[in-house]
C-alpha cells in the first residue's frame, strides 16, 4: 500500500480543472470527474503504477479523462505518491512543466 500525498500544486490544478467543468459542463461532470480521480488514486495507492513514463525523469502521466492527465511520482522507499499536477489535455504541452513541483 502506497501513501498519497497531494502536492500544492496538485491541489490548486484538481480545484483549477474542476472550475472549468463546471463552467462548461454542469455539476454532474464535475461529480464524474472527482469520482474518476478517487478510482485512479485508489488503484495508485494499492500499487498498481498506471499511466505512462514522461520526458521528465521519475515523473509518470496518468490519464484520468479525455480532457485531463495527472502527473505523479513514485518514492518508492517511502512507499510514497507524490500527485505533482493535473492538465488539460487541451492545454500547452510546453506550458505543462512550469506545473510540476519535482
Amino acid at each position: 500500500m502506497y501513501f498519497i500525498n497531494w502536492t500544492l500544486t496538485a491541489e490548486l490544478t484538481y480545484h483549477k480543472e474542476i472550475e472549468f467543468i463546471l463552467k462548461k459542463w454542469s455539476y454532474d461532470e464535475v461529480e464524474k470527474f472527482i469520482k474518476l480521480v478517487e478510482d485512479k488514486i485508489q488503484v495508485l495507492s494499492s500499487g498498481t503504477m498506471t499511466g505512462t513514463s514522461s520526458s521528465i525523469k521519475g515523473v509518470r502521466v496518468l490519464v484520468i479523462s479525455k480532457q485531463t492527465s495527472l502527473a505523479y511520482t513514485v518514492l518508492e522507499n517511502q512507499s510514497r505518491i507524490e500527485l505533482l499536477s493535473f492538465w488539460n489535455n487541451q492545454s500547452n504541452p510546453e506550458d505543462y512543466k512550469e506545473y510540476l513541483e519535482i
